[in-house]
């Protein structure tokens, strides 16, 4: 992710406050996520970077990535027809085959990719649904390292 301490503040807060929400302790959503409670500590403090390996591992465990990443919950895809989830998902998958062959995406695990993908989506379908239209221009909207 970015080195941003502002940024892995707000990430942090918004991460306690989802492990709240599930009603997990550290220890227990440091375990879903493959780390010690003091990197989950570290990483709720804004303190350290949160890696793309345990947030894929979080999101098992029912933590709303799009909400800790980018401060709005997870759209309700169910909301959306078949055709628009379509149209979205093939918008995406052709903007990351477009970033795969400038080689921008040579750093990112698969994980990595699977998460952009999932912001991508909902902030797509957040749009849809906001604004009527799915946005013009696609943007990774933060940078996951592994």
């Amino acid at each position: 992710m970015q080195k941003d301490s502002k940024l892995n503040t707000e990430i942090g807060f918004r991460l306690r406050e989802e492990r709240t929400r599930l009603g997990l302790t550290q220890d227990v959503l440091a375990s879903h996520g493959g780390v010690q409670r003091l990197a989950q500590a570290q990483y709720e403090s804004g303190a350290r970077e949160p890696k793309a390996g345990y947030l894929h591992k979080i999101s098992q465990a029912g933590v709303d990535l799009t909400y800790v990443l980018l401060g709005h919950s997870k759209q309700n895809l169910s909301s959306l027809s078949n055709s628009q989830r379509a149209q979205i998902e093939k918008k995406i998958f052709l903007f990351i085959e477009e970033q795969a062959r400038e080689g921008n995406l040579l750093e990112m695990t698969a994980e990595s990719k699977f998460i952009v993908f999932q912001l991508l989506r909902d902030q797509a379908a957040k749009n849809l649904l906001e604004d009527g239209k799915i946005p013009d221009e696609l943007t990774i909207p933060i940078k996951l390292s592994a």
